[in-house]
């Protein structure tokens, strides 16, 4: 059963009973079917079908159907699709070896490291090809399920402070291309960083660290997929899951210059969210990978 089902309102789901009456439900009346040919078995295709439950949430089953029309499961997830920044970035897709289901890997350059995300959207990928063995300049849209999650209070830095830092970074992204600037010193940006460095350690030891860190984002754990977010709330609405009733909270926040939404229960949230607050918890990362 997934861990991630009470993140879309399906806190209630907690039998295998209650489990197959749901899945039997959306393969009864889906609202979406995708279908491709199974290239390793002429007689049986792929079939994605999805279940909305909410303005982008909901389940996607993913299985077979063989030569008699009977469908087999493969797997299922929740979903959580919504508008954001897209990121147009090499990406790898590669299939996971316990399913017929894919991860996305790729560096961005918001968070300066790999990224490994969930792809929901299972068949575009094999019709376009996937996996293809190499990386590819795609465009993804990056959302996150989250399991977990408290609200923080700003921090005495601004909006208006994060924007003035952003061409810094644009002008270190462009570094040893024709596009930087003359006037960019890359030794006396690494003087200011050393110097915001020092200031943040000489605070550490009087503050409390969510005063000083105002967004991170980092891998949590053992799943790939997982990570440690905290970011700045810049919208919030709720929605309620048509099947179980639950209220759940959709969040569009920024985390190191990028923009992307969270969906959470409601009652997993601690505390109060409201634009100009920061968000704090553990996600799961999902993506809409566009083929190239």
């Amino acid at each position: 059963m997934h861990n991630c089902l009470k993140s879309i309102g399906l806190a209630g789901i907690k039998t295998i009973k209650d489990e197959k009456k749901l899945l039997d439900e959306i393969l009864t009346k889906p609202d979406k079917k995708k279908m491709t040919t199974n290239s390793a078995d002429e007689d049986s295709f792929h079939a994605e079908m999805t279940k909305e439950f909410a303005p982008g949430i909901g389940i996607k089953i993913i299985g077979q159907f063989d030569e008699y029309d009977q469908f087999r499961l493969d797997n299922y997830y929740p979903y959580f699709i919504a508008p954001c920044d897209r990121i147009e970035e090499d990406c790898l897709v590669d299939r996971k070896m316990e399913s017929l289901s894919f991860s996305g890997l790729c560096e961005d350059s918001h968070f300066g490291m790999p990224l490994i995300f969930h792809v929901v959207n299972t068949i575009d990928c094999i019709l376009a090809g996937e996996p293809s063995g190499s990386p590819k300049r795609r465009v993804i849209e990056l959302s996150g399920l989250a399991i977990e999650g408290s609200v923080l209070l700003p921090t005495t830095n601004t909006r208006a402070l994060m924007n003035e830092q952003k061409p810094d970074k644009e002008k270190v992204k462009s570094a040893g291309s024709d596009l930087v600037d003359e006037d960019f010193d890359p030794g006396d940006y690494l003087m200011e960083e050393l110097d915001r460095g020092y200031k943040a350690y000489g605070r550490i030891n009087n503050e409390d660290v969510f005063s000083i860190v105002e967004t991170t984002f980092m891998p949590f754990g053992m799943d790939v997929e997982l990570y440690r977010i905290i970011g700045i709330i810049e919208k919030v609405f709720f929605s309620t899951n048509s099947y179980s009733g639950e209220e759940v909270c959709h969040l569009q926040i920024i985390c190191n210059d990028l923009r992307f939404s969270i969906c959470i229960n409601k009652e997993s949230l601690v505390g109060e969210p409201k634009p100009g607050r920061r968000f704090r918890g553990i996600i799961w990362l999902q993506g809409i990978v566009f083929p190239s």
